[in-house]
């Protein structure tokens, strides 16, 4: 009986001796792997979390820099263009919206805006049925004028407005320009871009010097004053490419035999307006600004003879209405739409009439103004 009694017991022993093993055994393992997987879940938790809320803290931060830009034409699509690569560096990413405008060369919207995208500045004259709006500033400026009148008397009555104006001297100009025609110290030039600060002496380059440039030539006018220094078609240019221009009328260039720095070009012109002489094209940028020049000079001059040598070309007798001849109104309308009036303009324009001359430019303050005087002969 004992021997059968230790015959059964042993087994039994043998199996708990087993079964303790296989619970350590199991309780050891299962503690090790949980205490891996924690291990191993961590770095990945780690990871995980710092990915997600650098992910997740970057396009916020991205998201109200690009709203705090609402003018800005990219800040819509800030947060979509949001990449990993940009999201790493989102100092460098809210820096270059507000950089990207200020250093585009000709931003269309800015450096040249279409009055109307401006339309908040400007006011719906009355008197011409509702197609004509001036600059809010200078909407007094035009209160004595009747728009419905005839365009004869309209060109008139302009001219009367716009006559007797404060006369700055030659002498003055350089001084002026300082104040119309500098921007952060540099001059601006229409002619050439390598244009030196230095008033002219003597020249042999282009950048050695500017001068007083007179954009409707003195010689076609015979020197009469006040025309004489009118800064509103009075330019700071360089010296050289002033003097290639000599007195020939502003035209488009088929083949030209002179290009300055900045891309203005002298040659025969092209058939297009009627006259293939030689003439002188600035750049596209500036075409606007020498439109409107022409169309103040033919108003406030009206009376003046302005059709010696190449001034035909542009003017009509006495300049009385139309005063430009039909290929002055064909080339000039064009230039006028194509390039707006810009910022510059309106600066110059206000400059000119608070501390100089104290008249304005009616076609900078009304830009729709020469479709409307010249309407049906442009």
């Amino acid at each position: 009986m004992r021997i059968k009694q230790k015959l059964i017991y042993i087994p039994l022993l043998i199996a708990s001796l087993c079964s303790c093993e296989l619970k350590t055994g199991t309780g050891t393992s299962s503690s090790s792997s949980i205490g891996k997987v924690t291990t191993s879940t961590n770095p990945s938790s780690s990871s995980i979390s710092s990915s997600d809320h650098h992910s997740s803290s970057t396009p916020s931060s991205s998201q109200p820099t690009s709203l705090t830009r609402p003018t800005s034409p990219s800040s819509s699509s800030s947060p979509s263009s949001s990449s990993p690569s940009s999201t790493s560096k989102p100092s460098s990413s809210s820096s270059t919206p507000s950089s990207s405008p200020s250093t585009s060369p000709k931003p269309t919207s800015t450096s040249k805006p279409s009055t109307s995208s401006a339309s908040g500045d400007y006011v719906s004259i009355p008197s011409s049925g509702g197609k004509l709006s001036v600059r809010k500033t200078a909407s007094s400026y035009y209160s004595s004028i009747n728009f419905s009148s005839s365009k004869t008397k309209l060109k008139t009555d302009l001219h009367a407005l716009i006559d007797n104006h404060t006369v700055v001297s030659y002498s003055g100009l350089f001084s002026a320009f300082k104040d119309t025609d500098y921007v952060n110290g540099k001059l601006v030039d229409m002619y050439s871009d390598i244009t030196s600060n230095t008033t002219c002496g003597t020249y042999k380059v282009e950048g050695d010097c500017y001068n007083r440039e007179h954009s409707v030539p003195k010689s076609w006018f015979g020197e009469a004053k006040p025309a004489y220094s009118d800064l509103f078609h009075l330019y700071p240019t360089d010296g050289k490419v002033n003097g290639m221009r000599s007195n020939y009328p502003f035209g488009e260039v088929a083949t030209p035999t002179y290009t300055s720095h900045n891309g203005s070009k002298l040659g025969k012109g092209v058939s297009t307006f009627g006259y293939t002489n030689v003439v002188f094209e600035p750049i596209d940028e500036y075409k606007g600004d020498f439109a409107r020049t022409y169309f103040y000079f033919v108003t406030r001059y009206e009376g003046l003879s302005m059709t010696s040598g190449n001034g035909g070309v542009h003017f009509t007798t006495a300049a009385k209405y139309p005063g430009l001849t039909n290929y002055s109104l064909k080339l000039f309308s064009k230039w006028a739409k194509d390039d707006p009036v810009s910022q510059k303009e309106i600066d110059r324009n206000e400059i000119i009439y608070s501390k100089y001359q104290h008249n304005r430019n009616p076609f900078i303050d009304i830009p729709d103004l020469p479709f409307f005087l010249w309407e049906g002969l442009m």
